[in-house]
């Protein structure tokens, strides 16, 4: 709820069918009273958004949505655009670099990342030629059936070049991935989900640390895939279409 704090965060999602619905889910997160438009879904969401702000100047909002809806909603704004949104990104998932990660750029919205980790599969524990732990979370059937196709090859690939890099720093597997993450452009934190306290304790052992400039590009080299059409095509004109990576100045 707004207001609550110094600075608090709502995260809404895009998702309801009408601009009422907009509104009273709204409301019911921050406890405002807000008007309900006969305006487009995002036009009432934004205008509603811009209300809220102007009631609590302290409050920040993360949008939880499609980046076209994003993109739309902000067009709609009185106040300013949404300040963060929230993808999916990790060493295994680069695929948010493609295109979301230059529109936040220009659109200068952070990112809150959640699945640092892919999905469990950047825990230390896959590995090539070993067994998944009965306990692993990659056993489970929100992995197995609903998680991103993800080929083993790539993750031994992955965890080899992190490996690398553990040597050089002393940092576990986690640690490294998570860390890699921080130093992305517009990345301002990541969501964790540990299942006990020693995995909550590896986690934040990611924080207060960076990564070198070579260690990154290791990384960057072990994680690499050729992206789907437009993508590998647009690298041939890097005059016109530079990576995010490039253009941004290190953290």
């Amino acid at each position: 709820m707004c207001g609550g704090s110094p600075l608090t965060i709502a995260t809404i999602r895009v998702e309801d069918p009408s601009p009422a619905m907009c509104a009273h889910r709204l409301s019911e997160l921050t406890g405002a009273t807000l008007p309900q438009l006969r305006r487009t879904k995002y036009q009432s969401l934004r205008w509603n958004l811009d209300n809220l702000e102007v009631q609590d100047s302290r409050c920040r909002l993360s949008v939880s949505a499609p980046e076209h809806s994003v993109s739309k909603m902000n067009a709609c704004a009185l106040s300013g655009p949404s300040t963060s949104k929230k993808p999916r990104s990790s060493l295994v998932g680069r695929e948010y670099e493609w295109e979301l990660m230059p529109l936040a750029l220009d659109q200068k919205i952070g990112t809150v990342v959640w699945s640092p980790l892919g999905w469990g599969r950047l825990t230390g524990r896959m590995r090539r030629g070993q067994p998944l732990p009965e306990t692993s979370r990659l056993q489970s059937h929100a992995i197995v059936e609903m998680g991103p196709p993800i080929g083993n090859e790539h993750v031994y690939r992955v965890v080899d070049a992190i490996d690398e890099v553990s040597k050089e720093t002393g940092k576990s597997v986690p640690q490294i991935a998570i860390n890699w993450l921080l130093q992305r452009p517009t990345v301002a934190t990541v969501i964790i989900g540990a299942r006990n306290a020693d995995q909550l304790r590896q986690n934040l052992g990611a924080a207060g640390w960076n990564l070198t400039a070579p260690q990154i590009a290791k990384l960057d080299a072990g994680s690499e895939i050729t992206p789907i059409y437009p993508y590998w095509h647009q690298r041939g004109f890097a005059e016109r279409n530079p990576s995010p990576i490039a253009q941004s100045s290190p953290r």
